[in-house]
């Protein structure tokens, strides 16, 4: 059985996915840009969480959630309400 991986990404990790970025800001902003929560360590190092990691890695588009998982706006409703706005005349043209 293998031990379990820490639940923080090592340095040696860190550096091989920012490789070739060395300076430890260079690094969490890199590590940001990709969309992980990235902490700083007392001695500035990158601090992110083997989970985070996972999430960002393993998504399969710009949204980690299914779009059919009802936790989103209803996009639909959005749509019909602006049209049903237009056709009364509320919008901004008509105020001015």
């Amino acid at each position: 059985m293998s031990p379990t991986p820490p639940p923080y990404l090592t340095d040696a990790e860190v550096d091989g996915i920012c490789f070739p970025l060395v300076q430890p800001f260079a690094q969490r902003r890199f590590l940001q840009s990709l969309g992980m929560i990235v902490k700083a360590r007392r001695n500035g190092r990158a601090l992110v969480a083997r989970a985070d990691w996972e999430r960002v890695m393993t998504r399969s588009g710009p949204d980690d959630r299914p779009m059919d998982s009802g936790t989103g706006p209803d996009v639909q409703a959005y749509l019909q309400l602006i049209n049903s706005r237009k056709a009364q005349g509320h919008g901004a043209k008509a105020q001015r």
